[in-house]
């Protein structure tokens, strides 16, 4: 695998991780959480929370995660835009990538949750019934989704930028 894909990859993965731990991990262990609807509670976290919460869980992981990658890609003799552009474009893709699985995860949950206590449908019916809540999941969480998105990828968008912006001027200042 191509070194700048690596650590565009890694530095994505290590923002969406930070993005798991502080939307949906913390507030399942803390009294945020209800057990009636927990595929809400991170989009509570994402709509509820400060400007610089977000500042925080997201933005400075990509900014650490791209500054630092860039800079070690140049000290590995890869200094062309397209290994810049692979590093920029995995650290903003994975979070997008998870913020997508967690809609549909919380779809699912939605349509897995009122079954949580037996049923007396046969398997037909239940698959219908399964089915239709996905859907309606799906269609409901949507307009949800759309709002996580933007706060993901802005959030994101920032601290990756100012990464770039940030490696580029410190390397420009030691050459």
């Amino acid at each position: 695998m191509d070194r700048s894909v690596a650590l565009g990859i890694l530095g994505g993965l290590t923002t969406s991780l930070v993005g798991l731990l502080r939307y949906v991990v913390v507030p399942f262990f803390t009294d945020e959480y209800n057990v009636a609807s927990p595929a809400l509670v991170p989009l509570y976290k994402v709509i509820g929370e400060t400007p610089i919460y977000h500042l925080e869980t997201l933005t400075v992981p990509s900014f650490l995660a791209v500054f630092f990658a860039v800079v070690l890609l140049r000290r590995w003799g890869l200094s062309s835009r397209t290994d810049d552009l692979k590093v920029v474009g995995g650290v903003l893709a994975v979070p997008l990538l998870t913020a997508f699985g967690c809609y549909l995860v919380g779809a699912v949950w939605v349509a897995v949750f009122p079954l949580r206590t037996g049923t007396s449908l046969g398997p037909a019916s239940l698959v219908v019934v399964v089915t239709y809540f996905i859907v309606l999941g799906l269609a409901i969480g949507f307009a949800f989704a759309v709002a996580a998105f933007a706060v993901v990828g802005l959030v994101v968008g920032i601290g990756v930028a100012a990464g770039y912006l940030s490696a580029w001027v410190v390397l420009r200042i030691l050459s």
